[in-house]
């Protein structure tokens, strides 16, 4: 079983199939258990993004987000993702 987020079980499956370095990488979504799980599983970063469920969750869980980058859309989150890089 993979299991459900918030358990990093997925990525810790991904992690041992494909190489993934779950230290340098980003989880992105739109739901607490989404920045959870990348916490859950020691990614490098989880980002909020507003669209979807996002402006809601930022709303809903303001005390959660100073864990976490947000952001406007996807797009905006590459640019902060691939900014960390330069």
């Amino acid at each position: 079983s993979v299991g459900r987020k918030p358990a990093p079980a997925f990525l810790f499956a991904a992690r041992d199939a494909l190489g993934v370095d779950l230290a340098r990488s980003y989880m992105v979504g739109d739901k607490v258990i989404d920045l959870e799980c990348g916490w859950n599983a020691g990614g490098r970063q989880s980002l909020l993004v507003r669209t979807g469920y996002g402006a809601e969750t930022e709303r809903k869980h303001a005390d959660k987000m100073a864990r976490a980058v947000v952001v406007d859309d996807l797009p905006a989150a590459v640019d902060w993702i691939l900014g960390q890089a330069a």
